[in-house]
């Protein structure tokens, strides 16, 4: 017996009671095969999902092991480093106003520098973390920290100045008050 038989085909067809009876036959067939080939599939990724969560969770413990725990300072501290580097990359591509190039544009040596002394402040903020332990103390990791969120802020703000953003006249006082003492620290 075929479908339909002896009968006017029509796009609104109804199956009659054995039709229906093959035709869900033949559905929950289809559902069965694709259930199995989905759990096969997903059982050879258990092992690849377990070796993904057994590398994070060592990346996890060596960071918790030298920064300590994952204080709201220290992500601030690394959220406001990301927005550092990724204004700092605009200012030099987009607005080609870099000062730390001749044309002002983008060079790769330096946005790499960039991140080289972005990876050295958290190794200072490590070490003040593994000094804070030796001596028993709970606030030199988190004075070393609040002083790179503020060098931090302070870049975010000269890279907005740079990209033409108005700034008040007591923020650009401030920078380049902070400026000054730096170079004649530095002299």
């Amino acid at each position: 017996m075929t479908l339909g038989a002896g009968r006017n085909p029509s796009p609104f067809f109804v199956p009659q009671r054995e039709e229906r009876k093959i035709i869900l036959l033949y559905y929950k067939n289809i559902k069965k095969k694709g259930e199995y080939i989905m759990h096969d599939f997903l059982s050879q990724l258990k092992p690849i999902r377990e070796i993904t969560c057994l590398i994070f969770g060592a990346i996890g413990s060596a960071i918790t092991f030298i920064f300590g725990e994952w204080t709201e300072g220290m992500a601030t501290l690394v959220i406001l480093m990301v927005i550092d580097y990724i204004t700092g990359c605009l200012v030099a591509a987009v607005f080609k106003n870099s000062l730390k190039t001749e044309g002002g544009g983008l060079k790769s040596s330096v946005g790499y520098q960039g991140l080289v002394k972005k990876f050295v402040e958290l190794l200072i903020v490590a070490c003040m973390y593994r000094v804070d332990l030796l001596l028993g103390l709970d606030y030199l990791r988190n004075l070393c920290i609040l002083g790179f969120v503020l060098n931090e802020i302070i870049s975010i703000t000269e890279n907005a100045g740079l990209m033409g953003i108005p700034l008040p006249a007591a923020v650009t006082k401030a920078i380049e008050l902070l400026n000054s003492k730096s170079k004649d620290e530095g002299e």
